[in-house]
């Protein structure tokens, strides 16, 4: 007869009755056993040892008492659910149950919860299946030698889901009834195992703050074969940390076990046997705020113990939750942080990073990076470090052609010159990855940065083709390959890398576009081509570039840095010679010789002794674009966006507008960009029938002087009508200051020597019917008569100044006339405008007196005005009054009060001109007396949809006087007020504040988002509400300062003063 026997209780033919033909069973399993069935027939089994229940409902009494009987039972398993009939005080009296062990086996993993957890039914807590939940149990198990647990974490896994007062319970025993106080009294309990076949350590089975309690240290009870189990006790036998986040865990330990079958290939080599412990990064270390400010390993004397000499494989068993960040900066900051807390590992094999099949198309290119630095500072601390970057999906990333496995692939090709172990990416050949990167590059790049400068193209460091992301610079790429520290005061780049100064330049490349470009894509992956191999490139290159970046940095920029920085070949004591001295010319051009000479020579660079030219050359002559950057123009007929960027002051590399199309195809380019690399011989745009975009730096230098020519049409940017589809035009620098001594110099720098103005003629401009955006920076009010009309513009932007006596010019035809209403005549048919920021001079500032335009002045009588559309909403005027014009501000302000009901946004700033008829600059006062400009409330509140006003004047020599400032309680929609306390009595602020108090506002929810959500909180929230707390004061609206805020403050200083005490010394008589 067989000594085994199963018994399914929910097949009729499979019933307890076969118990009574198979009495000699040994080993007995029952299942879906219900409390109706004849529990008694078990005690009939006189040759029984084991007993294993699953899935029952028992019976309590006829059970264990059938169990009593059993002289050879040595050992009873019950599954997790198996329930019995146990009522509360039930007893069993006076039987001995002869059993060594007691199991419980609790589900796997990938076995579903079949507990209720809710109000109406709680079966977690009320199966009674523990023995040790049985009164006197010590007395009726008293042969119990050993409790055995299986599948104990998915216990702690389901132990979440309980209330809390039970999960606090299982923070302090292992299981139900099983306190010390219990497990004491019995006298043969030696050994509690739990999950033991599996190898996991106590910490990761969350059981260690239990049996760490003193109490249950003195029962001499052996867990897991160990007895007196301490903290080192169990980290001397783990080799393996998994760094993982794991849900509402705010402690270092996680109480997780790695599953580490599905890293047997890699664990396998080692001769030890692994045992893992799961660590919460998140308690590794500390976030310092701040620009400077370096992320800390915390204190905490079991992080050093944990990150021991053991260690021999980390792995990051969800890779996506540890790179999550949300800023390079961050990013930087991390990984340094964990490189110390790795730099003890002297035994490290391995680091594991397992994305878990994850969707790389949902990632961030912060993550990446990241991580990529993160692999670099390890491998640097040990280049024999073997990286395994797990379970990519690589099949949908290729499918994809995923940016993001393009990138990790350019970098580990970076990362294979400097280690020496192995460096896998999800299993791929080294030929599978070539194939894969160079199919991309040479087929789905849409975007590539050319660098034209002699030190890139000439280093060591870098190849010939690198790859970021859209919002990289080349610098963050190459951060860790560079040791560089972004934010260290010391600026290690220069102290540490050889003609660190010249290379820096070099790498702060960044490739912004403007905003809202309809082209750009989200955070595309950017090729960086040496400018040495772009014809290769072009020669496989099978697709079509979208978009050019194109960054020339001047050989003269590096002698410059040279001559200034550099420890070895700056000119010391150059402060103490003369400008005039012919010495000071000498002293440049020797160290110059000398910078050029050490940076040919050295080993950074792959340049020829005969290459001093190349730098030498510079600085007698500039270099032009005159040349096609592709012959056949075959992959650039696509040709979208292009971007040609100079190194501010010394640019010197230039282009002529008008033969823009021999360089790049421009017959379907979309966005221009130039900055400062246009030739000043001419200004004439050529026609791009595709252009939306354009955007011009007009920066001017020494290398432009020599390319002047006599005659006014050199300064004139025209032919605006070449542009017919143009939307957004912006021109900077128009009035540029520069050093005319930059050449003689070598390169050496002096900002702002003299200055240049370059003209423009918008006479056909108003023949674009689609320009909806012009900035203009820096532009001479003389040119504003050749404007007809902005017809379609809706955002303008105007900074215009006068050219006066005071900026010194050659002859008397540069100085420009005041500027009056005649000037800005042109807003008469321009309707369209909705956001107009005007700027005529620079306002003074008294007690600098800065600004190159303070001599600018309108002396017109408000007219313009009128002239504006009344459609207008946001409205920011900046405004430099003739003296003679004082009582022109109270017209302006009552023009805007009756005339633009629209407004939402106005911004407005006033100053009085400088020049010599005006001011004296020995006392530093007008001339003549300023009068006192009165601003009324009542005015204002005929702006009915105004959200924020500022009347911003710090520092001015005009008095401004607020009146009646209770009135604003009439803005109904008003959000942020500044710049107008100063002048506000406490009187009127005290009743404004009443008003308001009293103030029923029909929607606190156009104020406050929360509002609903904290009157549910806060019973007196609504009564409470006001507007006084929701509406901003600060004055430049960088922070949140309310009305209330301002108040209060304002009333505790006048109370200080009212109430200040005072000591009162009497003489003796």
């Amino acid at each position: 007869m067989n000594d085994q026997l199963s018994i399914n209780g929910s097949i009729k033919d499979n019933s307890f009755n076969k118990l009574k033909s198979n009495k000699t069973v040994k080993h007995l399993e029952i299942s879906y056993g219900n409390v109706d069935d004849d529990w008694h027939l078990i005690g009939e089994l006189n040759q029984l040892v084991s007993l294993s229940i699953k899935d029952s409902f028992v019976d309590f009494q006829s059970f264990y008492s059938a169990l009593a009987k059993l002289k050879n039972l040595e050992q009873i398993t019950y599954n997790y659910y198996c329930f019995f009939n146990k009522q509360k005080n039930d007893q069993l009296k006076n039987i001995i149950i002869n059993i060594k062990t007691f199991q419980i086996d609790f589900p796997k993993d990938d076995e579903p919860d079949f507990d209720f957890n809710n109000y109406l039914k709680e079966t977690y807590k009320k199966k009674f299946h523990s023995i040790f939940e049985i009164k006197n149990c010590e007395k009726i198990f008293l042969n119990l030698e050993e409790v055995i647990f299986t599948n104990y974490q998915k216990f702690k896994t389901l132990v979440k889901e309980f209330d809390s007062t039970e999960k606090k319970l299982f923070e302090k025993i292992i299981y139900w009834g099983m306190e010390s106080s219990v497990l004491k009294k019995f006298k043969k309990l030696n050994e509690i195992s739990i999950d033991k076949e599996k190898n996991i350590n106590l910490l990761s089975l969350g059981v260690f703050d239990i049996i760490q309690n003193k109490n249950f240290n003195n029962l001499g009870i052996e867990l897991n074969g160990i007895k007196n189990i301490t903290l080192d006790k169990i980290l001397k036998d783990i080799n393996i940390l998994d760094i993982s986040y794991v849900e509402d865990n705010n402690k270092l330990i996680n109480k997780k076990n790695l599953n580490l079958d599905k890293y047997s290939k890699i664990l396998n080599t080692s001769s030890t046997i692994n045992s893992s412990l799961s660590i919460n990064p998140n308690k590794l270390y500390e976030i310092q705020y701040g620009y400077n400010k370096k992320w800390k390993v915390k204190k905490n004397k079991d992080i050093i113990n944990i990150f021991n000499d053991n260690i021999e494989t980390i792995i990051f068993s969800d890779v996506i939750s540890f790179i999550d960040l949300s800023s390079d900066d961050s990013a930087r900051k991390k990984a340094e942080v964990f490189s110390k807390i790795f730099k003890n590992l002297k035994d490290l094999k391995n680091i594991i990073f397992d994305f878990n099949g994850s969707d790389l198309n949902n990632i961030e290119s912060n993550y990446n990076y990241f991580l990529t630095i993160f692999i670099h500072n390890i491998i640097k601390m040990n280049n024999s470090i073997n990286i395994h970057l797990l379970n990519i999906d690589t099949n949908k990333a290729i499918k994809d052609k995923n940016r993001h496995i393009i990138y990790l692939i350019n970098f580990l090709f970076k990362l294979k010159l400097l280690s020496k172990g192995t460096i896998n990416l999800a299993g791929l050949s080294e030929e599978k990855l070539s194939h894969l990167y160079n199919e991309y590059i040479y087929s789905e790049i849409r975007e590539i940065l050319v660098i034209d400068d002699l030190i890139y193209n000439y280093s060591n460091r870098f190849n010939k083709f690198d790859i970021k992301y859209s919002d990289q610079s080349i610098l963050d790429i190459n951060y860790a390959f560079l040791k560089y520290r972004g934010y260290d005061p010391n600026d290690r780049i220069n102290k540490e890398i050889p003609f660190g100064e010249c290379l820096k330049n070099s790498i702060s490349v960044y490739t912004n576009k403007p905003a809202n470009l309809e082209e750009a894509l989200p955070n595309n992956l950017i090729l960086i081509i040496n400018k040495n191999y772009l014809k290769e490139f072009f020669k496989k290159f099978t697709g079509q570039v979208r978009t050019i970046f194109y960054k020339y940095i001047s050989p003269l920029s590096h002698i410059g840095n040279m001559i200034k920085h550099n420890k070895d070949f700056k000119v010391k004591n150059l402060d103490k010679i003369s400008h005039d001295d012919q010495k000071y010319e000498m002293a440049l051009t020797t160290s110059a010789k000398n910078s050029t000479s050490g940076i040919i020579k050295s080993n950074e660079f792959n340049f020829k002794n005969s290459d001093e030219n190349l730098f030498l050359d510079r600085i007698k002559s500039p270099e032009y674009f005159n040349e096609l950057m592709q012959n056949d123009e075959g992959n650039l007929k696509e040709l979208h966006e292009l971007y040609l960027d100079g190194d501010s002051p010394h640019y010197g590399k230039y282009i002529e507008l008008d033969k823009l199309n021999n360089f790049v195809p421009i017959k379907k380019l979309k966005a221009l960009r130039i900055n400062g690399l246009i030739n000043s011989k001419k200004y004439e745009l050529p026609v791009m029938n595709e252009l939306r975009l354009i955007e011009l730096d007009l920066s001017y230098n020494s290398f432009n002087k020599l390319n002047e020519f006599e005659g006014d049409d050199k300064i004139k940017i025209k032919f605006f009508k070449n542009l017919p589809n143009l939307r957004e035009l912006t021109l900077s620098n128009l009035r540029s200051s520069y050093d005319q001594e930059l050449l003689n110099n070598s390169g050496y720098s002096q900002y702002g020597m003299r200055w240049h103005y370059t003209g423009v003629d918008f006479s056909d401009i108003h023949e674009i019917k689609k320009l909806k955006k012009i900035h203009i920076w820096g532009l001479d009010c003389k040119d504003l008569t050749s404007i007809k009309e902005f017809p379609a513009v809706e955002e303008l932007i105007l900074n215009i100044f006068q050219t006066t006596k005071d900026h010194g010019p050659d002859e008397d035809k540069y100085l420009s006339p005041p500027i009056n209403d005649k000037s800005l005549s042109f807003f008469k048919n321009s309707k369209m405008i909705k956001k107009l920021t005007l700027r005529l001079g620079d306002r003074p500032y008294m007690d600098d007196l800065f600004g190159d335009f303070l001599a600018t002045r309108y002396v017109g009588n408000s007219e313009f005005i009128d002239y504006i559309s009344h459609n207008i909403k946001e409205l920011n005027l900046t405004i430099n009054f003739d003296i003679k014009k004082q009582s022109t501000i109270q017209d302006i302000i009552n023009k805007i009060c009756n005339r633009f009901l629209k407004l939402e946004k106005i911004e407005l700033s006033f100053g009085i001109a400088i020049d010599e008829n005006s001011f004296n600059w020995e006392s530093r006062k007008y001339r003549e007396k300023l009068l006192e400009q009165t601003l009324d409330f009542k005015k204002i509140i005929k702006l009915k949809n105004l959200t924020q006003f500022s009347f911003h004047n710090p520092e001015s020599a005009i008095k401004l006087k607020f009146i009646n400032f209770h009135e604003i309680i009439k803005l109904k929609k008003l959000k942020d007020i500044r710049g107008v306390f100063e002048s506000i009595s406490f009187k009127d602020f005290r009743e404004t504040r009443k008003l308001f108090k009293n103030e029923k506002y029909g929607d606190p929810n156009y104020y406050d988002f929360d509002y609903d959500y904290m009157c549910e909180e806060d019973e007196n929230y609504k009564s409470d509400w006001t507007r006084f707390r929701h509406i901003n004061s600060d004055d430049y609206g960088d922070d949140w300062y309310t009305l209330e805020d301002r108040f209060i403050a304002l009333e505790k200083k006048i109370n200080e003063k009212k109430y200040k005490k005072t000591t009162i010394i009497k003489k003796k008589s």
